[in-house]
């Protein structure tokens, strides 16, 4: 199946995960941008949903920071 172009469907996700990773950091603007992270933050909650084992945030530093900033945030509201 490798021969013939398939990609596991969690080997596209986990691409799609790391682009919008990569898109996240050359947008500009803030509508945008909110509607990409939210975007990325569907795709890894269903990663995490369709394996044995989280997907590690340590993998992805940036996005794990902004998810912290964003609980820590809502904590102090």
């Amino acid at each position: 199946m490798r021969n013939a172009g398939y990609v596991p469907p969690e080997i596209e996700l986990r691409n799609e995960i790391i682009n919008l990773k990569n898109l996240l950091d050359t947008l500009d603007d803030d509508k945008e941008r909110l509607k990409k992270m939210r975007e990325l933050h569907y795709k890894i909650m269903k990663i995490n949903l369709s394996r044995k084992k989280p997907l590690i945030l340590e993998d992805f530093p940036r996005y794990e920071e902004r998810v912290v900033e964003k609980v820590v945030f809502q904590q102090n509201l």
